[in-house]
């Protein structure tokens, strides 16, 4: 097959790691793949080079012909639609419901049409599948994200202990709906002023900490530096109001770490996940004291985290991927 894959940006974040995983997984397989974006990239070992156009509207003209052309985010499907026809079979690789992304409600009505339009829809959780069949009635393939596991892996360890730290971890991210300022910090506050011997880290972003607990910043992590960190920490934490197969949750379960996050988006995880309310800081808090006085908890749940973990190997993603690609050209 030949497909051609549409984006605008190319930084560091789950969602390109995503794209940069099947496209790999789709060259390895043989097949020719192009990507389109906005800017370069140089943080993944992508087996391609990015054809990099300067604005928008050059994209469309810059796709080659294909059998698949696949919108990867939600201004892109327009790209997509404008030469579905000419350029190939339009697919659309939905890896969240992003309105969500956008403040203003022009915005959000803009990338909610998005869903309408007559593209052939894969959907990244079955919480996003359940999205655009409720709010759109549009069909979707099912493909979820997976992890490395030769990397993300658990490491000889023993439970947390009394007396000794406690560590939480969390992801440190300013955009609102993934919850750092308003419910995890909050969290994290409220236990450091009942428990003193948790350790909190974060990783991401350099991001100001407007408390006055100590918080261990961790920056710039390679993947076997993060599996590290996730090996290290006794309970990952993540307050997104709604997440869609979110990769730092994987990542952990892989390595043995429990993970404390909400349920939209991550119900496919199953028991392996700790949850609480959206934006409620105090529920957020009470899992974590509570997760610090329950050892057999945290080796109930390093268990279950690491085999869940193992249903979702990259390579699954990708052959889930082909075979959906091959359906829509008729192979």
């Amino acid at each position: 097959m030949k497909l051609a894959f549409v984006n605008f940006g190319s930084d560091i974040c789950g969602g390109n790691r995503v794209l940069f995983q099947v496209v790999n997984g789709l060259i390895g397989k043989g097949h020719e793949v192009n990507y389109l974006a906005l800017q370069p990239q140089n943080w993944f070992p992508l087996k391609t080079q990015i054809t990099v156009c300067k604005e928008p509207n050059a994209l469309a003209e810059a796709i080659p012909e294909s059998d698949i052309v696949v919108a990867t985010w939600c201004m892109t499907a327009y790209v997509v639609d404008s030469v579905k026809g000419r350029k190939g079979i339009p697919a659309y690789y939905c890896q969240h419901y992003e309105s969500i992304f956008f403040f203003s409600q022009e915005e959000k009505e803009a990338v909610a049409k998005t869903y309408d339009l007559p593209l052939n829809l894969i959907a990244n959780s079955p919480w996003l599948q359940q999205q655009l069949q409720e709010k759109h009635k549009h069909e979707s393939k099912l493909i979820v994200p997976g992890v490395d596991l030769n990397i993300f892996k658990p490491a000889e360890r023993e439970p947390p202990g009394k007396g000794e730290p406690f560590k939480v971890l969390a992801f440190a991210s300013n955009t609102p709906f993934k919850g750092f300022y308003d419910t995890v910090l909050p969290a994290f506050h409220y236990v450091s002023k009942r428990k003193p011997n948790v350790e909190f880290h974060v990783y991401g972003k350099d991001l100001p900490i407007p408390y006055d607990f100590k918080v261990e910043k961790h920056q710039c992590l390679k993947d076997s530096e993060l599996a590290e960190l996730y090996n290290s920490c006794d309970l990952f934490v993540s307050g997104s109001w709604a997440e869609s197969s979110p990769l730092p949750h994987l990542e952990a379960m892989a390595c043995g770490c429990p993970v404390l996050s909400t349920a939209i988006g991550t119900e496919h995880y199953g028991e392996a996940i700790v949850r609480a309310r959206p934006r409620s800081p105090r529920a957020f808090a009470q899992a974590i004291l509570a997760m610090t006085e329950a050892p057999k908890l945290f080796r109930e749940l390093s268990k279950l985290g690491c085999k869940t973990a193992k249903q979702f190997p990259w390579q699954k993603t990708v052959d889930a991927a082909e075979a959906f690609f091959k359906e829509l050209i008729g192979e």
